[in-house]
Parts: C-alpha cells; sequence; structure tokens
C-alpha cells in the first residue's frame, strides 16, 4: 500500500488529474457518439443520457484538469508543498466517485450532493454566457452550436494544449510538443468545425467530431 501511494503518478497533482480527466473525455464520447445512434439504447445513467453528457462534459472532464491544473500550478507559485500520496488519492476518490454514482441506482438528490466537491474548481464556466448570449439574442440558430463551439473549440483546445504543457514543463522535458501532440491539435479543430457548421446539415457531422474528438485525447494518453 506503501509503495502504491508513493507511485510517481501521486508525486504532483496534475498527473493523475490530467490522465483521469484525458481518459475520462475518449470514454465518454466514445460511449455518447455511438448512444446518438441507437446502437447503446440500454445505456441509461441517472435522469438519462443527455442529462449525463450536459453535466459530464463540463463538470466531469473539464473539472479533472482544471484541478490538476491548479493543484500543481498553485504551489509553484506560493512556493508551498501540493498535494501528493494518500491527500491527492484521496481527492481523486472524491472526482471519480461523482463520474460513477451516475451508474448507479440513486436518488437525484445523493447524485448532485457527490458533485459538489468539484464546484468550488468550475468558476470559469461563467464565460459559457458569452457563447449563450449571442443564442438569445438570435445571432446564433441553435442554443447547442453555441455551448459546443465553446466547449468543443475553445475550452477542448485549450485543455489540451494545457495538459501538453504541463505535462512537459513539470516532468523536466524539453517544452517541444511531439507530433503526436500537434496533430492531435488539428483534429480536435476539425473535430470542433464538424460540430458547429456541419451537424446544422447532417448528423454525420456528430459522429465525425465525436471520433475526432476521441483520437485527439487518446493521442494524448499515448505520450
Amino acid at each position: 500500500m506503501r509503495k502504491f501511494v508513493a507511485a510517481p503518478v501521486f508525486t504532483l497533482g496534475f498527473r493523475p488529474f490530467f490522465l483521469a480527466g484525458a481518459g475520462f473525455a475518449a470514454i465518454a464520447v466514445a460511449v455518447w457518439g455511438p448512444w446518438l445512434y441507437g446502437w447503446f439504447p440500454a445505456a441509461q445513467p441517472v435522469r438519462g443520457m443527455l442529462v449525463w453528457h450536459r453535466h459530464e462534459m463540463p463538470f466531469g472532464f473539464a473539472s479533472a484538469i482544471i484541478g490538476g491544473f491548479l493543484l500543481t500550478a498553485v504551489p509553484n507559485w506560493t512556493g508551498r508543498p501540493g498535494l501528493h500520496g494518500g491527500p491527492l488519492i484521496g481527492l481523486l476518490l472524491v472526482w471519480l466517485t461523482a463520474r460513477l454514482a451516475w451508474w448507479l441506482p440513486m436518488p437525484s438528490v445523493v447524485l448532485m450532493a457527490l458533485q459538489i466537491p468539484f464546484l468550488p474548481l468550475l468558476a470559469w464556466l461563467v464565460v459559457a454566457a458569452l457563447a449563450m448570449a449571442l443564442w438569445h439574442a438570435g445571432l446564433i440558430p441553435q442554443q447547442s452550436l453555441a455551448t459546443h463551439s465553446l466547449a468543443v473549440g475553445g475550452i477542448g483546445g485549450l485543455i489540451l494544449a494545457m495538459i501538453a504543457r504541463v505535462s512537459l514543463g513539470h516532468t523536466g522535458l524539453p517544452l517541444q510538443p511531439s507530433k503526436a501532440i500537434i496533430l492531435g491539435f488539428a483534429l480536435l479543430s476539425m473535430g470542433a468545425i464538424c460540430r458547429v457548421l456541419l451537424v446544422p446539415f447532417s448528423t454525420v457531422g456528430l459522429g465525425i467530431s465525436a471520433l475526432l474528438w476521441c483520437v485527439a485525447f487518446g493521442l494524448f494518453l499515448m505520450r
């Protein structure tokens, strides 16, 4: 047990949370995409797949990445020791419990209570109001286009760039992105374009966008 707690992956906050966030990003969209085409009709988390998808991409995926960034950056800024070992594992389990809870039979009140510990990390979501304002003003035809232009193109690209940069910088490696990561950026950008511009004309865009998203974060995991 001591060897597990002292494992290198639990010495810095970004390591477990970047891995967990990128892994969740790939798995969640790999489930969501086929479900849209009727492949997994029995997959029904608490309150349904649509509610799960809307909640888990920002509150599950993004919160893990933001948490990993803050747990690593803040100690560097303040000169104080960062969370590591057992406490870091405990925080990761809090995040993981909230993700698994959607697939367990439980009241909605209990489900939401399990999401609370990570909510303070999500103040950045205020930015999403700007995209929604364009939709309310009638400048964007679909609400979904507003949220996904921000989520896939903006936040997704920012997160991929951040986890790639921090993973190199905090492990002493040269700050030079690999060809795989550069390809991941390109694929993620193409996925955002498909989600925003192609979907209004063809549902095929959903599948293409989901596939490109999964491959982009999968490339990070492989590196």
